[in-house]
């Protein structure tokens, strides 16, 4: 059973949008996508979807692909709150953006699954905490099994040893902005490692570890792309980050697309306590009576 609290959604005031470069060596045939040094994927993660909205911000606007998530729960889908918090900021609504699950989206043609979104209520520009936000559909996904979250403070709990050891997965949709925006999307795979855990600092520029705070909201992604690594560009916030199978956190901020030829990301992670119970929160249907739709 949840506190009332839990069930108490505000919508934070947030402007921002997904963090690059197109993927090299493409196959012509597929829409280009952004995640750097992946792979097309082969149908191991239908759970990832696109999600969709106007580009630019006009309703109405034909739907195209500009972030990433993944269905959680049959009608429950995960992404970055600064993709959702967007459109809302354009004064845009119910009807404006949606999710689809197809591998390679195509505007117009793709099928789109509309629904309610709900934003972090402790997202926040100035410190990009709690970049998080939940679209309840307006109808169920069949016919594959929903992701789960990694277990609470899974990532405090692995020594740094442990953490840069571990291959983590990533999944983003990209979008095609060569050599003009289509607003198509195709759903690529990489692999990450851990560099460290943080909470970035926008006086400072970095992502520090000074233990000030009550937490650390990120985890720090990264290596040179020649080992192998993958990196996160245009269109792939909201991705998720798989450890073992699960969720351990999300698509967030990414530095310079690979262009340096480092990949360097800092993913919300979703593990942590404020996180977590905001999630959850929309898997528990005592709170569905209490949610502000937009």
């Amino acid at each position: 059973m949840r506190t009332d609290w839990k069930c108490i959604l505000v919508l934070a005031a947030f402007v921002a949008s997904a963090c690059g470069v197109s993927s090299q060596d493409e196959d012509p045939g597929v829409a280009r996508s952004e995640i750097i040094n992946g792979q097309v994927d082969q149908g191991q993660y239908p759970q990832v979807g696109t999600f969709v909205r106007p580009a630019p911000l006009v309703a109405g606007g034909p739907l195209m692909s500009r972030c990433t998530g993944t269905l959680i729960a049959e009608d429950v889908f995960l992404t970055a709150a600064h993709c959702l918090q967007t459109v809302f900021d354009a004064g845009l609504g119910y009807g404006d953006y949606g999710v689809s699950f197809d591998a390679v989206y195509v505007p117009g043609v793709s099928k789109v699954i509309f629904g309610h979104g709900y934003v972090h209520p402790g997202f926040s520009w100035d410190t990009f905490l709690n970049d998080v936000s939940i679209v309840v559909l307006d109808e169920p996904v069949a016919g594959f099994k929903p992701k789960k979250l990694a277990r609470p403070n899974l990532l405090e709990k692995m020594s740094s040893e442990d953490l840069a050891e571990e291959e983590i997965i990533t999944v983003g949709y990209g979008f095609d902005a060569f050599p003009e925006m289509t607003g198509r999307g195709t759903r690529r795979v990489a692999v990450q490692h851990f560099l460290s855990l943080c909470t970035f600092d926008f006086s400072l520029g970095e992502c520090v570890q000074d233990g000030g705070h009550p937490y650390y909201n990120w985890a720090e992604l990264g290596g040179p792309l020649e080992d192998g690594n993958g990196t996160v560009c245009n269109g792939d916030s909201g991705g998720p980050h798989f450890l073992d199978g699960r969720i351990v956190s999300i698509t967030s901020l990414g530095s310079d697309c690979g262009e340096s030829g480092f990949g360097l990301e800092w993913s919300q992670r979703v593990d942590i306590k404020p996180v977590r119970q905001f999630i959850m929160s929309f898997l528990d249907d005592e709170c569905s009576e209490g949610r502000s739709r937009h």
